[in-house]
């Protein structure tokens, strides 16, 4: 069926807004015999439906990895796509058997796409006429003044859902800046970490600013933290002769004329603040400290969670009994001993005769026994040195040493610590010699073995021949 381009072109003219541009294309589409059609454009890292017609609901907001229509803009190139055979398409419609999307580009670049979608075979020409309509809808979006930047509000909507995931804390921290930026045009900021009772330290700043902000004395952060424990927010008033704060006249020599400061709390916990800083001295809007209290939720939250997410991953990696790392945490520090400047070794020790004390005393008094062996020997490590509970009465440790005499020494005095608390152990030595890193636990596995055959309570260094069959696999390193 041909089409009036003309026609098309004239009711494109006529819109005041790419949504109703977009509209418009649709329904000249439908006009021309196609009745499952939609216009995606690119919004911050989504994308977003701003017209279709034949849907009784449209997918929207979805990433450019998902389906047809992302794939198409992705990649620059058009989709003619069976919905049997695809292995990307996304359903959005009962009985599709066929879909057309082609991209549409201003100025060479890709914002969006034009899709058609089908419960029948498409012609052969669909890919050509959905061509011709994406270029009309392009020349209008160019005339309307192409996608615009979103700002305010929409912009705060557009990054609530990307920095509510981020769990690393610096990533979070820069992120926040630039947004807090970004709302509010002023050029430097600051994120402060801490409460009121232990204090403020600073651990993120951003613009010209951001060194005197850095600088800035404890007594000035915890005052600071102290204006918004409680309120949300806390501005000047574009006087900068008003009454001042400790620091604030090397913030004052430096040119500052803005100070937004925003709270980060989880609840009734004080986390931290947020802090805008500009040298153009006003008092900002209602509407722009609202937007930057949600992004200090959104921050809060996101900080809370990573937060309660790292202590899972170390209680997960922890022995529950005696609070020491397990086999999980010995594997993984075992893959890093190479990262040791130095040499290292590791130590694989064994409680004597634990049996009998369960048999004797009972499991309780038993892991009063384990517990109390896993801090005297944790005294005796080095702070740079680790040890694991890796199993029932067995456990091990990885220390940095210069020599086999630092090596035996630290044996020795894990042996001490100990018969202090009336626990003997057997222990087995062996220092890194550039081989395998599993076969440091084999080797150490296999002295251990050697210690308890000539008589506990002693440690012995394995030797060259040491460790092909000892650990039977069973704290491989590998991940």
């Amino acid at each position: 069926m041909d089409f009036d381009r003309a026609d098309v072109r004239t009711r494109l003219s006529s819109t005041a807004s790419i949504a109703a541009a977009a509209q418009v294309v649709c329904e000249a589409l439908r006009e021309h015999g196609y009745h499952l059609v939609s216009v995606y454009l690119c919004r911050s890292d989504r994308l977003r439906c701003f017209a279709a017609i034949g849907y009784s609901q449209v997918l929207d907001g979805f990433p450019s990895v998902s389906g047809v229509i992302a794939a198409t803009v992705r990649t620059g190139q058009p989709h003619v796509v069976e919905v049997a055979q695809s292995e990307i398409y996304l359903k959005a419609a009962p009985s599709v058997v066929a879909e057309v999307c082609v991209p549409i580009a201003v100025d060479g670049t890709v914002v969006g796409a034009l899709n058609i979608e089908s419960q029948s075979p498409l012609a052969d020409d669909t890919a050509h006429v959905a061509a011709e309509y994406a270029s009309m809808f392009a020349q209008r979006l160019t005339e309307l003044g192409g996608l615009p930047e979103p700002t305010g509000w929409m912009y705060l909507a557009d990054q609530a859902t990307r920095i509510v995931q981020i769990e690393d804390d610096e990533r979070l921290f820069t992120e926040a800046l630039d947004i807090a930026a970004q709302l509010s045009g002023a050029e430097s900021g600051m994120v402060a970490v801490g409460d009121s009772r232990t204090g403020f330290s600073v651990v993120a700043v951003k613009g010209d600013l951001g060194e005197e902000l850095m600088r800035l004395p404890s007594e000035t952060l915890n005052e600071i933290g102290g204006w918004v424990d409680g309120p949300k927010a806390c501005y000047t008033l574009g006087d900068t002769g008003g009454e001042t704060f400790a620091g604030f006249e090397r913030l004052r020599d430096a040119g500052l004329g803005l100070l937004l400061v925003i709270a980060l709390e989880r609840g009734s916990e004080q986390l931290g603040f947020l802090v805008v800083a500009d040298r153009t001295s006003a008092t900002p809007s209602a509407e722009l400290v609202e937007q930057l209290e949600l992004l200090g939720s959104l921050v809060s939250s996101a900080l809370s969670n990573a937060r309660h997410l790292a202590l899972l991953r170390d209680l997960a990696r922890r022995d529950p009994l005696t609070g020491l790392g397990h086999h999980v945490a010995f594997g993984e520090r075992l893959l890093s001993v190479r990262k040791v400047d130095g040499m290292c070794a590791v130590l694989a020790i064994d409680v004597d005769h634990f049996k009998t004390v369960n048999d004797t005393f009972g499991h309780e008094h038993g892991d009063r026994v384990l517990r109390e062996l896993a801090d005297a020997m944790s005294t005796a490590i080095r702070c740079d040195d680790a040890l694991f509970r890796i199993g029932g009465d067995e456990f091990a440790a990885v220390v940095a040493v210069s020599s086999r005499e630092e090596a035996v020494a630290v044996a020795g005095r894990m042996e001490e610590a100990a018969r202090r608390v009336g626990t003997p152990v057997s222990i087995g030595v062996a220092l890194d010699e550039g081989g395998e890193v599993d076969d440091l636990y084999a080797r150490a596995d296999a002295a251990l073995y050697r210690a308890k055959h000539a008589g506990r309570n002693l440690t012995v260094i394995a030797s060259a021949s040491d460790g092909r069959h000892g650990a039977n696999g069973r704290y491989s390193a590998a991940p």
